[in-house]
């Protein structure tokens, strides 16, 4: 733990502060932004280029509305970790 933030606190202040950076990046499948999202998301160095990969095929699902919470994507993310083998045995955010 940071100090008194959770890992999943500063997730969620990270992607609300850089949800237009992080939204850039993933249409680009590259980027500052999503590299550390992909830290946060608990993905060692490895797998960030997976990470980027599966976050840019399914971009336009993430991002679908118009007015998309941090919190929201988060969450759509998180599901497309899940779904994916190799993201779902070597992310995990609880454990950084």
């Amino acid at each position: 733990m940071y100090g008194q933030k959770t890992i999943k606190a500063l997730r969620i202040e990270f992607a609300k502060n850089s949800q237009e950076n992080i939204e850039l990046n993933i249409s680009r499948g590259k980027g500052q932004y999503l590299r550390a999202l992909a830290y946060l998301s608990g993905c060692p160095d490895a797998v960030h280029t997976k990470f980027a990969k599966v976050m840019k095929g399914n971009y336009s699902s993430i991002f679908s509305a118009s007015e998309l919470e941090a919190e929201n994507m988060l969450n759509s993310i998180d599901s497309y970790i899940q779904s994916d083998k190799v993201l779902k045995n070597r992310c995990d955010y609880s454990t950084i």
